[in-house]
């Protein structure tokens, strides 16, 4: 978390967005789901950081697009 806040106050600095998505669970431990990207999102609290989905690990995990909404 502290990490992205330093890469998401460079981003601002050079005025570009940074993306995150939820990946599968053997793909990465950090997000796996709609639920913790929110906390992820929620715990880096910065304007700079959006969301993009990935379609195959949001299936994975029974969440639907209205989830990301």
């Amino acid at each position: 978390v502290e990490m992205m806040r330093k890469v998401c106050d460079y981003a601002k600095a050079n005025d570009i967005l940074v993306a995150i998505e939820a990946l599968q669970p053997y793909e990465s431990v950090l997000v796996n789901s709609v639920e913790q990207l929110k906390a992820y999102l929620d715990a880096v609290n910065h304007p700079q950081l959006k969301v993009c989905i990935d379609f195959g690990a949001m299936a994975r995990v029974n969440n639907t697009i209205q989830d990301y909404f």
